[in-house]
């Protein structure tokens, strides 16, 4: 039940029984956000504190990354489909799509899949899910956060060359806005594009002006987010007068 997008032969190779082990994390974070970010994901393990998983993140999908408010899910979706990945488990859903880098302590999960979850067009994600087992990780959920590093060693164990599925309620994703964005990002080569055009709009409207626009090179394991320089967006008359309507709480 397992989810891979590499070739059929990597995808055949069975997941390693024993990870090389990891060096203790540092007690003191780096000063940037590109380097934390880089350090969380070199040092991802499963834990029960998700600062301490890797990062955690979102790919644009039929539901975000969509015209004048990307950052806001389009209904009828009731939920939002985030992934936590590392240097050990890298690989995402999209090998191409950009997306945002969610900051964990304001993100408020639902439930937890070490797959991925089939969850497009159910309720809520998570609750027509039986709960998963040691013995049986697929096709179930686990409860957040009890049962997180669970998740985490059942993915890197039977789906190391997939993707995990992490569920955040579209409600919740909406009022943790927007402290809950801590970067937007593109696959590098891929996607830039339309990463600059949702970074455009995050700034002007959300009022984050310092969220950073990265690039993500999945082939480096120890620091594959860069920062690249935004290029400045003339506004036009439309874009102006929305984004005054999004300060007033009135968007047409």
């Amino acid at each position: 039940m397992a989810f891979c997008r590499l070739s059929g032969a990597e995808c055949r190779k069975p997941c390693p029984r024993t990870p090389a082990p990891l060096p203790p994390l540092p007690h003191t974070p780096p000063s940037s956000l590109v380097a934390r970010l880089n350090q969380r994901f070199a040092l991802g393990r499963p834990s029960d504190a998700i600062e301490e998983a890797g990062l955690l993140v979102h790919q644009f999908d039929r539901t975000t990354g969509q015209g004048e408010t990307p950052w806001a899910p389009l209904l009828p979706a009731t939920h939002v489909s985030c992934s936590v990945f590392n240097a050990r488990v890298p690989h995402l859903y999209s090998p191409s799509a950009a997306g945002f880098v969610l900051a964990p302590q304001h993100a408020r999960i639902r439930c937890l899949y070490s797959t991925d979850g089939g969850t497009t067009g159910t309720p809520d994600g998570c609750g027509r899910r039986a709960r998963c087992t040691p013995r049986k990780w697929w096709m179930c959920n686990w409860p957040y956060p009890a049962k997180l590093r669970k998740m985490l060693e059942a993915h890197a164990a039977h789906n190391c060359r997939g993707w995990n599925e992490v569920i955040v309620s579209r409600a919740d994703w909406l009022r943790s806005l927007p402290s809950l964005l801590e970067a937007v990002f593109f696959m590098k080569g891929k996607s830039e594009p339309h990463a600059r055009r949702v970074h455009a709009a995050v700034t002007r409207h959300l009022g984050r002006n310092s969220l950073p626009l990265l690039s993500f090179d999945q082939a480096n394991r120890s620091q594959p987010f860069r920062r690249v320089a935004v290029r400045p967006i003339n506004q036009s008359r439309r874009a102006r007068r929305f984004e005054r309507q999004v300060r007033r709480g009135r968007p047409s």
